[in-house]
């Protein structure tokens, strides 16, 4: 069973989700587990969704096992605000590698 955290009550409903793959959760659950109770609304935290091997989120395999339990606290909870929280070890793998992101930031002319 995952372990959900709920904090506050009513609209809107937040659902804020760490550790969705491998050992991704040693370095987010502990910041989804320090946030505070909301000054309006619902948050619902799932800290470590699972500590198994990767599977993509984008891998139909990942919903018939890690994902069962996601999809059923969004079914239950209708969030309407969902917020995944990943860690990266290989900046190399993300869409938009650092140096590229510095490179445009840097173009950026202000007046």
């Amino acid at each position: 069973m995952t372990r959900r955290i709920t904090l506050g009550s009513g609209d809107p409903k937040r659902l804020f989700v760490g550790g969705l793959h491998g050992e991704e959760w040693r370095y987010t659950s502990a910041i989804l587990e320090s946030l505070s109770v909301p000054p309006r609304g619902t948050l619902v935290i799932i800290p470590k969704l699972t500590d198994r091997a990767y599977i993509s989120t984008l891998d139909d395999r990942y919903y018939a096992a890690y994902g069962r339990s996601l999809v059923a606290t969004i079914n239950e909870t209708k969030p309407s605000i969902y917020l995944e929280l990943h860690s990266y070890h290989d900046s190399d793998s993300l869409t938009d590698p650092p140096a590229n992101i510095q490179k445009e930031s840097s173009s950026i002319h202000r007046t």
